[in-house]
């Protein structure tokens, strides 16, 4: 967590504590969470995100993931071709992490939107909802890039590691239907301009 400049300094200790359960289930998806989060955090200044808003949003960041505690280590790195069954298993995670931050949502910590919707397509597609009339917030426009862009260049079971200016390329090539141009434009500028200092 030392490596999140947050905007806030205190992280509550819910977030601490699903954290931990998360790291101990799936190191994999643990460590994805907090690069995501890192991103976020970056992104967010470079946007001038106000301070409260920019701490809700990287915390959520952290937990965007953290519905994926309902589905078996086993399936989540599984090297086979996922069944019917299980890819509708996996694609509910976002629907099973409120159950989980229910009560920081409650109290205005994280952003349930970011939880819920950070799978969703510009183009209506994506999932849980897979609706068109679904307005996206900002932040979950800005997580559904970043969440994309740390999974291509991240090792994975199931696909080969793109380089970071291959994912550059394929964010291009789906802004507009996958993902909103603008933050595309925005974050493929910062990247390439190479003020993130990962430590990934």
């Amino acid at each position: 967590m030392s490596g999140l400049r947050m905007s806030m300094e205190v992280v509550d200790p819910e977030i601490l504590s699903l954290l931990a359960r998360l790291e101990q289930h799936d190191t994999g998806t643990y460590a994805h969470s907090m690069r995501v989060a890192e991103y976020c955090d970056w992104f967010a200044g470079h946007l001038n995100m106000r301070r409260t808003d920019r701490a809700r949003f990287v915390y959520s960041a952290l937990l965007h993931d953290i519905g994926k505690l309902r589905i078996p280590s086993e399936m989540l790195n599984k090297n086979s071709r996922l069944t019917d069954e299980e890819w509708h298993e996996i694609r509910n995670h976002p629907l099973y992490g409120m159950e989980f931050v229910r009560e920081l949502a409650d109290r205005n910590i994280v952003l349930p939107d970011v939880i819920t919707m950070h799978h969703e397509n510009t183009d209506g597609t994506g999932y849980p909802f897979n609706s068109r009339t679904l307005e996206l917030p900002a932040q979950v426009r800005i997580i559904r890039v970043i969440d994309s862009f740390d999974a291509m260049t991240s090792n994975r079971n199931y696909q080969l590691v793109k380089t970071v200016d291959e994912a550059l390329d394929e964010l291009i090539r789906c802004e507009g239907t996958l993902y909103d141009p603008e933050i595309v434009r925005l974050f493929c500028a910062q990247i390439q301009n190479g003020t993130h200092s990962s430590s990934q």
